[in-house]
């Protein structure tokens, strides 16, 4: 008995413990301080560098780079450049913006924008891990700075895609790296953006406060203007329950990147706002048809006839899909993402039609269907497996593989993996510049098709066309191509979803993929 009334007695204080902490924790918090769930830490604080992918989230409200992409349609803005103009096919020069100034003082000039572009290319230390050096490395030639408020970049070529290639690149102070060094830097980094650096506890929190003297005050429509929240936590909670879980208790007020089934029991929620974005990164299907047999059995690689290709997507009823197992918000895919140059979404799409797809499978002489393999990974969702059974449908014998990522990516850049697996083709204004360059090429890095002469032609003459219609133009006989000759099955533009407490105000654009932080307050 004394012994069950001591667990008692430590239960009920433990419990009052985890409340006056809870309510202490809620007091301490200041009223403007917006809390933001994230899967996962960043990897540095340093915007240069080459382990940055993941970082970028934050990067972006501490560092800016040359050019803003818009949040409500993806078009390029002027940003720390105040304007540009092509000079020639290999010369852009950029009029920099007077008036800006780092967290710590000291002016913006043409000058950090070369040191941070150096940087990347190795150019200020070879040691240096820059960020996408290979890329960027690939293209730029010279960096000059005529005086302190003009930059020219040559480039080796001329690249079409220029303007959004350079925009990923953020800028940082060249005095202050050079002072201080790049480790210190990475710790406590200064930048022109929206907000500053505070602090940062490893795999617990990130926490920046809004910059006083933030220069965009009369920001563009789709680019951040000055914040009207004070302060941003950044908590690291890296299983998606726990976070919903921290939302639903006001532990947290926002949480991006919610998935379909925790969104449909969030609508139901009266204290929480769900926001919805197409991310214009084309999902399809892609299977091998490079390879003249299966390697397995040594019989003709069926893929290789396009009345088979064209039955696999004959044989998919993706608007079902789109309304039965996602949000019904999506984009039917296209293959080049919607907003992006040369979207077009008058493209043949591939009705459901099951007898249909028999019929051509006996034509191409697999009457009962064939046997393949579709590769997957752990925990796939159950629109992959309504994909999986419509196959089946269709007389197909589908062998499931749940391998990882890595192995996927590796036997696809060996051009080994055989069979079918869900691929996306890229995001952003130029979804056809990735798409075309990594996929469509014979010689692309993710490429599994055969050689089409007409289509290498084509992808190259677009690849010089700096006329944007003229561009779209040539794009639209590439996608024609493919449709026709069903080069892959595509499926689905998907949708971010993002959830936000009620008790804060939010203006959601039709591009932001994330919640931006300059566009909250405080409910009054």
């Amino acid at each position: 008995m004394t012994k069950r009334i001591f667990t008692s007695a430590v239960l009920i204080l433990t419990v009052a413990l985890l409340m006056v902490s809870s309510s202490t924790q809620a007091k301490e918090r200041p009223e403007n301080t917006f809390v933001l769930a994230i899967a996962s830490d960043i990897s540095t604080l340093d915007p240069n560098h080459v382990r940055g992918w993941a970082s970028r989230g934050v990067w972006a409200y501490i560092y800016q780079p040359l050019i803003f992409v818009s949040g409500i349609d993806r078009t390029p803005l002027p940003g720390l450049a105040e304007s540009w103009d092509l000079v020639n096919p290999t010369t852009w020069k950029f009029k920099i913006r007077k008036g800006v100034k780092f967290e710590n003082g000291r002016p913006f000039t043409a000058a950090d924008a070369k040191y941070s572009i150096d940087r990347i290319l190795r150019r200020v230390n070879k040691r240096y891990p820059g960020f996408a050096t290979k890329m960027f490395g690939r293209f730029i030639d010279q960096v000059e700075t005529p005086d302190d408020y003009t930059l020219v970049i040559t480039t080796k070529y001329p690249e079409i895609t220029f303007i959004h290639l350079i925009s990923a690149i953020f800028l940082v102070s060249e005095t202050y790296v050079e002072e201080v060094g790049d480790k210190e830097m990475a710790k406590n980094p200064i930048g022109t953006g929206p907000f500053k650096f505070v602090e940062r506890q490893p795999s617990e929190s990130i926490t920046l406060n809004a910059s006083e003297g933030y220069w965009n005050t009369n920001p563009a429509p789709g680019t951040f203007g000055p914040p009207k929240i004070d302060r941003v936590v950044m908590r690291i909670i890296p299983e998606m329950q726990t976070r919903i879980a921290a939302l639903k208790a006001k532990e947290v007020d926002g949480n991006g990147g919610i998935q379909v089934d925790a969104a449909r029991e969030l609508e139901k929620n009266p204290e929480i706002n769900l926001f919805y974005t197409v991310d214009n990164s084309p999902q399809m299907l892609l299977f091998n048809w490079r390879a003249d047999k299966d390697p397995k059995t040594g019989k003709p690689n069926p893929f290789k006839d396009v009345r088979v290709r064209r039955a696999l997507n004959h044989a998919i009823d993706v608007p079902t899909l789109i309304k039965n197992y996602l949000t019904g918000r999506e984009l039917r895919a296209t293959l080049i993402g919607s907003g992006a140059v040369g979207y077009n979404p008058d493209v043949p799409f591939y009705e459901y039609n099951l007898e249909k797809a028999r019929q051509l499978l006996t034509e191409a002489g697999y009457p009962k269907g064939f046997e393949f393999t579709f590769h997957t990974i752990a925990n796939m969702p159950p629109v992959f497996q309504a994909i999986h059974q419509y196959w089946r449908d269709a007389g197909l014998k589908v062998n499931l593989r749940v391998t990882t990522v890595p192995v996927i990516v590796n036997e696809v850049i060996r051009k080994k993996l055989y069979g079918v697996v869900n691929w996306s083709a890229g995001r952003g204004r130029e979804t056809a510049k990735q798409f075309f360059d990594s996929t469509m090429r014979y010689n692309g890095i993710w490429s599994l098709h055969a050689k089409d002469e007409r289509v290498e032609a084509l992808v190259e003459k677009q690849g010089k066309e700096f006329d944007q219609e003229k561009r779209a133009a040539l794009i639209h006989e590439v996608v024609k191509i493919l449709w026709k000759d069903a080069w892959f099955v595509p499926l689905w533009e998907p949708v971010v979803i993002k959830a936000i407490r009620k008790e804060w105000e939010y203006e959601d654009w039709p591009a932001a993929l994330s919640i931006y932080l300059t566009n909250l307050s405080r409910k009054k």
